[in-house]
């Protein structure tokens, strides 16, 4: 059995390897994007600007207030002006034991809660009592979130496990202000969790109204919620969720698709789905089924994206960004931002 000390020493080094990765993939998509639009000679910076912002908006008061004048410049100033962090990791806002166990306690009791609900309402038997988000709690104490900041415009969801909660500016009362950080942290657990348990609004996974329909999935679902969403424009198309779940007893494993290798026994999971969901074809992103054992696991998928893009798939995804059904170039009136 796996000790705290080397799970904690496991999620650190994936984190690291992530932070590395992610920095440098990005770096290298911006580099290589500067170096297209600079190699084909456009007469103004007015012009390479509109090229590049087909890849991330860039709001005008933004360009003239944090973006440098020549777009040459840009991969040096990446850090300074976009409003995430390039590596793909946002600092932890849970930043004490007893905040990462209000946390954990809430969404237990609520978990538990939801799989006795649903089985109800399906008809099935009780669930028994769930185990803990052990690995969160993990997970939360060096990070809030991974987000892949996509410039290549994939509709890769962020994985946003502490739900909102807490703000940036909320959580460094942890050094400033710590009584006050406790009760603050006590009363946005009691947000959240009344946000979770609303019909409709909330994000558990059998209760959002935009959300994937795991039941088309070859997955079974006692509980869980919706982490993070992709989207294409206005629309989501990705979703990063966290289940109690296994691969049904009926479904037929493809065993030349590499997945989960533990995917037939309970366990909690992230798992990306798609916005339909499809029983006899689940998805399949960077060559694998996007469901993990452990979060480290998905860590190390997540920024493996530089090894499954070239210029043709850059070229797909921008087409498929704005709704492009033809097979045209990169060029055509549709991909002018």
């Amino acid at each position: 059995m796996t000790s705290s000390t080397d799970a904690e020493q496991t999620m650190q080094l994936a984190l690291e390897r992530f932070r590395v990765r992610m920095a440098t993939a990005n770096r290298k998509f911006i580099q290589d994007r500067v170096d297209e639009i600079e190699a084909r000679g456009l007469a103004s910076e007015e012009e390479k600007w509109r090229k590049m912002a087909e890849y991330r908006h860039i709001e005008p008061n933004e360009k003239e207030t944090k973006f440098p004048q020549r777009l040459v410049d840009l991969p040096a100033a990446v850090d300074k002006v976009f409003p995430f962090p390039i590596d793909g990791v946002h600092p932890p806002r849970l930043r004490t034991d007893d905040a990462r166990e209000q946390f954990l306690d809430m969404l237990q009791q609520v978990f538990q809660q939801q799989a006795e609900e649903w089985a109800a309402e399906r008809g099935r038997e009780t669930p028994g009592l769930l185990p803990r988000c052990d690995e969160l709690n993990v997970f939360l104490k060096y990070a809030y979130a991974v987000e892949d900041p996509d410039f290549r415009l994939s509709a890769i969801p962020p994985f946003e496990p502490g739900l909102t909660l807490l703000s940036v500016e909320q959580a460094e009362l942890a050094e400033t202000q710590p009584e006050q950080y406790r009760e603050q942290v006590r009363e946005e657990c009691a947000q959240v969790r009344e946000f979770l348990e609303s019909d409709g609004t909330g994000d558990l996974i059998n209760k959002a109204i935009v959300g994937p329909w795991v039941e088309a999935d070859d997955l079974e679902v006692k509980a869980g919620v919706i982490t993070g969403t992709g989207y294409i424009g206005e629309y989501p198309h990705w979703y990063s969720t966290y289940l109690y779940c296994r691969q049904r007893e009926d479904a037929v494993r493809d065993y030349a698709i590499p997945d989960a290798p533990n995917i037939r026994n309970w366990a909690w999971r992230v798992v990306v789905l798609d916005d339909k969901g499809d029983f006899l074809a689940p998805s399949v992103i960077y060559g694998r089924k996007p469901r993990f054992d452990s979060i480290p696991e998905f860590l190390d998928w997540y920024c493996s994206w530089p090894d499954y893009l070239d210029a043709r798939r850059i070229r797909s995804l921008r087409r498929h960004a704005v709704q492009c059904e033809t097979d045209c170039e990169s060029d055509c009136d549709m991909h002018i931002a």
